[in-house]
């Protein structure tokens, strides 16, 4: 063998050795990794929420105020109390409860809102201990029916013991999510709540003819987690939904914009202003290229204006026009001419402008007075008379 091919069947063996180390030291397996949101669950925080609640039959509706509550045989879920304005609702919404209604809400809500732990007694394990009357959280081997469950349950899932009347029901229930709070402590024995331990992390208390129900953190209620372990379940059974019942979400961030609400209301006003700004805009633009001079303003002659009047005089066949500017032009040269003119009657005046100019007065009388609805010919004759005495005037000796 050469010496080519001895090294080309070393490195064959070398590149064999390889992909079979590979091939045994490696395998092959499926990992699922969550996607991104599309769509409404990608916009809408409640979108999980309400497409449960919608599938048990219950009527879902959004409350972008809280200044005009619900009537109270549902669920309000207020996930978030920290703006000013739901802040000032709070007695109203507080009555509403005690009227009947069930309000939802979540535990950093009732951790940052002294208020309403006040008046609903439910408070949070790390800042409020057990006092008299407390109702005492589930004891530590509250929970030792879910070891098995515990077992199969994902890392960041919590198997808690449900409680129902303050006491332990042997059944249980996972939320998934991570961290759950600090739990919580109530002076109301809960009507339903979960327990871990020696804390409570989610619960519904009597109060008044209605109920509280505190949930654990807001991330409890995202479009990921909802349906994650028993979550979608546990909210359910501590809000009590029934089917035909309504659950009405408070979300101010999903409030209608201004512009919206202005089109929604003033669309044609819009519209219109719109257009007129549009104009004025494109009016006071610059122009493209240096603007037109001004026309320069000129007068025309009068016997230009005479000779234009003629023109059109005879291409209409109107000459009455025609013959009442000739008239003003012989009265005023007469009035130039001729001292006291304007005193004279219409007949002298015929006379002494027939003797200055030497036409017959007979003809100069019917051309000061003949009628104006003569046939062309008749005008025009009448306008040659005109024409020639005032010509005549200025240059016929004075008496």
């Amino acid at each position: 063998m050469t010496r080519e091919r001895i090294t080309a069947a070393l490195g064959l063996a070398v590149i064999a050795a390889v992909g079979l180390w590979i091939a045994f030291h490696t395998y092959w397996a499926e990992e699922t990794q969550p996607g991104t949101l599309q769509g409404e669950a990608a916009g809408n925080a409640y979108y999980s929420v309400e497409r449960v609640a919608r599938a048990l039959g219950v009527h879902v509706q959004r409350l972008t105020s809280l200044r005009v509550l619900p009537p109270a045989d549902g669920v309000l879920l207020v996930n978030d109390f920290h703006d000013v304005m739901a802040r000032r609702a709070l007695p109203q919404v507080e009555h509403w409860v005690e009227s009947g209604g069930r309000l939802a809400v979540n535990w950093g809500s009732l951790w940052t809102d002294p208020a309403l732990q006040t008046w609903s007694g439910v408070s949070t394990a790390a800042v409020v201990t057990h006092g008299p009357g407390a109702t005492a959280p589930a004891p530590a081997n509250a929970v030792s029916t879910a070891t098995s469950a515990a077992a199969t349950a994902d890392r960041d899932c919590t198997v808690l013991a449900v409680q129902v009347g303050g006491a332990d029901t042997g059944d249980s229930l996972s939320l998934c999510g991570g961290w759950l709070g600090s739990g919580f402590v109530s002076k109301r024995v809960p009507s339903w709540a979960l327990a871990s331990g020696n804390e409570l992390k989610l619960l519904r208390v009597p109060v008044g003819r209605g109920s509280l129900i505190v949930i654990g953190p807001a991330s409890l209620l995202g479009a990921r987690t909802f349906l994650r372990g028993d979550t979608a379940e546990a909210f359910i059974a501590a809000t009590a939904l029934a089917r035909g019942e309504r659950l009405t979400i408070y979300s101010a961030g999903h409030a209608e914009p201004l512009l919206a609400m202005l089109w929604r209301v003033a669309a044609p006003a819009m519209l219109f202003s719109g257009i007129v700004l549009l104009l004025v805009i494109v009016r006071h633009l610059p122009r493209f290229g240096p603007p037109l001079p001004p026309p320069a303003t000129a007068r025309r002659s009068l016997a230009e204006q005479i000779r234009a009047n003629a023109r059109f005089a005879w291409r209409t066949r109107k000459l009455h026009s025609l013959r009442e500017a000739v008239l003003r032009n012989l009265e005023q040269t007469a009035r130039r001419h001729i001292p006291g003119y304007g005193l004279l009657a219409p007949g002298q005046r015929a006379a002494e402008l027939g003797k200055r100019a030497g036409i017959d007065t007979a003809t100069l009388s019917a051309a000061l007075t003949q009628d104006a609805v003569g046939t062309p010919e008749r005008q025009r004759a009448a306008i040659a008379v005109l024409e020639q005495c005032r010509r005549l005037l200025p240059v016929s000796p004075r008496p």
